[in-house]
């Protein structure tokens, strides 16, 4: 079972787990951060093995996505590597892997349960021993046995948690010591996160003091153990705590320390066993191999679910949009590029019985098969509405009313809607947030219509709509598009915008733009065909 979902309406945190100091990094809901060594970056990383531009995070709408940007080193992802150009959800928990630094993902108030360490260092009866492989005795053949039985429990959890409680109970019952805890260190080690505790008894969940010492060992990729010295008989503990022994051993991922496992013997606890170094660290790595193997699987099934939405939506989206062709006289040249974070552009044309041909664009909010199902209900109903009020004003009103009574309080739809009448060739039109249009004279050149327009639908379901009028005659045309024309990002983070909209124009050959030459425009500047967003693209003139 996968973590439950956060809206990204909240901010999205970076905490350092390793590497050099630096800040945490603090992403605000919708919006998208660029990681990197260049100083233009949103979040600068100065080390030789950050690239430039490494990789950037995205909220949109309810998710929040990491996309690697062709980084030489690579991004990993739970110690995943990321494909390149490609966008991969995030949720709280993960470990962001880039250059020397390990990070943190925390979204919202879905923080970790943590517990603090104590300054153990400088305790006059405590010693810190660094254990390098061969220093080991080894474990006997009944041991090794048992090992391999609690593999096979390893290998069945499901998810983090499971694995991480498994781990502890198999480290206890192998071990003799009696408490235990996965836990991962937040900045210097002062503090921990932590995955897991077994406290004695076999009680989960208490939280107790943890060695600094030994956890900063742990994170750097080293097993260590602390022992007291014996004064005058007595075992003199670390704090004054009574530990008598304790040891902590990093859990890999390849070579990213994902997590560590501590565990200490207190007071008159004497049923440590010879061979409890060793039996913990086989553990730890049994447990590295579960962590990746659940890891992997946990990412691999989140690119699936989000396919699989996307691809819903998308359906969705073919079935109700028409295709380019010339309908009553008007002709309608529509290209469409589906996004990789979201699917609800919406764009129809039909004739309305009093001659008029209707020609509406428009952008829900959201993703997957949500957006897509808004964004079909949007259509039919707006349809339904301008042929029975053959006014666009009152239509949009009174989809606005249905939206802000069905839909969800986060979901609204952008839109724009005119009626092309071919015997006065005039354009009646409404801009509801939509915003997005333009008008292409043969002689004036492209020009943005300055419009009252409104708020989009859904929002304020008694809100009156201006409808407004302009001549539309032979030889002219209108550019009607979606925000992930002008909103779509270059690799280096800067967007398309309007300027070379404009210049795309320009360039397009014959009398009329083309609205597949603006897609390639689009697509060159991304550098990939993976875009942030629905684009959308057309073309409306009198058919010559």
């Amino acid at each position: 079972m996968m973590n439950a979902r956060p809206s990204n309406s909240e901010p999205l945190c970076l905490v350092r787990i390793a590497g050099p100091d630096i800040p945490p990094i603090q992403i605000q809901p919708d919006t998208s951060a660029r990681l990197g060594r260049a100083l233009d970056c949103e979040f600068c990383l100065s080390d030789p093995t950050v690239s430039r531009q490494h990789c950037t995070i995205s909220g949109r709408h309810d998710r929040w996505f990491i996309t690697d940007l062709g980084s030489r080193a690579g991004t990993l992802l739970n110690a995943v590597p990321l494909p390149a150009n490609a966008a991969s959800p995030l949720e709280s928990g993960d470990l962001i892997s880039l250059g020397p630094w390990l990070l943190r993902v925390s979204i919202g108030m879905q923080g970790p349960v943590s517990m603090y360490t104590i300054d153990d260092a400088a305790a006059p009866a405590t010693y810190l021993e660094t254990i390098h492989e061969g220093q080991l005795a080894g474990m006997a053949q009944q041991r090794l046995s048992l090992l391999l039985d609690y593999a096979s429990e390893l290998n069945k959890a499901a998810n983090e948690s499971e694995l991480a409680h498994s781990v502890l109970r198999c480290a206890v019952a192998g071990s003799g010591i009696t408490r235990a805890a996965l836990v991962r260190p937040i900045d210097r080690g002062d503090e921990v996160e932590v995955v897991a505790s077994l406290n004695a008894d076999n009680q989960s969940g208490q939280a107790f003091t943890i060695s600094r010492s030994l956890v900063r060992e742990a994170a750097a990729g080293r097993v260590a153990r602390l022992n007291t010295r014996v004064v005058a008989d007595v075992a003199v503990s670390i704090a004054d705590l009574g530990i008598h022994s304790a040891l902590a051993a990093p859990i890999h991922i390849d070579t990213t320390v994902v997590a560590c496992l501590y565990m200490d013997a207190r007071g008159g606890e004497s049923r440590v066993r010879s061979d409890a170094a060793d039996f913990c660290i086989a553990l730890a790595r049994l447990c590295g191999l579960a962590f990746a193997n659940i890891k992997r699987d946990q990412l691999e099934e989140r690119r699936r679910e989000l396919e699989s939405e996307l691809s819903a939506a998308r359906e969705a989206q073919q079935l109700i949009i028409p295709s380019s062709g010339t309908i009553s006289g008007l002709s309608c040249r529509l290209a469409m590029q589906p996004g990789s974070f979201v699917a609800g552009d919406l764009f129809d044309a039909f004739t309305m019985d009093d001659g008029r041909i209707a020609v509406s664009i428009g952008d829900v909010t959201g993703h997957g098969v949500g957006a897509g199902i808004l964004m079909a209900a949007t259509q039919a109903y707006l349809n339904a509405a301008l042929r029975h009020f053959a006014d666009p004003a009152r239509a949009i009103a009174a989809t606005s009313a249905y939206l802000a009574s069905h839909a969800a309080p986060n979901r609204f739809v952008s839109l724009w809607v005119g009626l092309f009448d071919p015997v006065h060739r005039t354009l009646t039109y409404v801009d509801a947030g939509h915003g997005h249009w333009m008008l292409i004279d043969p002689i004036a050149g492209s020009r943005v219509v300055e419009s009252a327009g409104g708020p989009p639908l859904g929002i304020d379901p008694d809100f009156v709509y201006p409808s407004e009028v302009i001549p539309f005659d032979k030889g002219a045309a209108i550019l009607l598009y979606s925000d992930g024309i002008i909103e779509q990002c270059s690799p280096m983070g800067e967007q398309f915008g309007r300027h070379r909209l404009h210049e795309a124009l320009k360039l397009s050959s014959g009398q009329h733009p083309d609205p597949a030459a603006i897609l390639d425009a689009v697509i060159r500047y991304a550098a990939t065909k993976n875009l942030d967003d629905d684009a959308t693209a057309a073309i409306i003139t009198w058919d010559s």
